[in-house]
């Protein structure tokens, strides 16, 4: 079990190098991503100078802040071109991100992800994807989303995922 967290926090890590090389690169873009879901949970601006850790009992100690104040979202970090989300949801509307990659860390519970095909409206103005796959997907596993591609999470019971998002370099 440790030797899991350990393995998801070093995947943090690196992706947090890979963001800020990243953001050197590309400059200070806009910021991606919702608001955040509620003020009092302190963000970081991402820092160039620097790595950070992001200690595992930190983390869990935030989820329970986060479920006591029913917060879907908390900004752990913001880059502009890149940022780190804590996400708590039943279900995450289809959506497509034309030039922002995604990478789901799921921390507790399984459910159903959906990707591919096309977002669609029905005649009440809820979308969803047609002709997308379906995954299953449980803690611990990584789900990796390329930019322009429809994804969402099917409704079910409550997950908990960290969200690592970065711009894509233009070339």
């Amino acid at each position: 079990m440790r030797a899991l967290k350990l393995n998801r926090i070093g995947i943090l890590v690196v992706g947090l190098c890979g963001l800020f090389a990243l953001g050197q690169r590309v400059g200070a873009g806009q910021a991606q991503g919702a608001a955040q879901a509620a003020g009092d949970f302190p963000r970081m601006e991402a820092p160039t100078d620097r790595a950070v850790t992001f200690r595992a009992a930190d983390l869990q100690a935030r989820f329970k802040q986060m479920d006591a104040k029913k917060a879907s979202g908390w900004r752990l970090i913001e880059g502009g071109t890149h940022n780190i989300n804590i996400r708590i949801e039943h279900e995450d509307a289809p959506s497509v991100h034309p030039n922002t990659v995604d990478v789901w860390v799921i921390e507790r519970g399984s459910g159903t992800f959906i990707s591919g095909g096309e977002i669609v409206k029905d005649a009440s103005g809820k979308t969803s994807i047609r002709g997308g796959v379906e995954q299953q997907f449980g803690v611990g596993d990584i789900i990796f989303i390329p930019a322009g591609l429809p994804h969402g999470l099917l409704p079910g019971p409550e997950i908990t995922w960290m969200n690592i998002r970065y711009d894509m370099v233009k070339k």
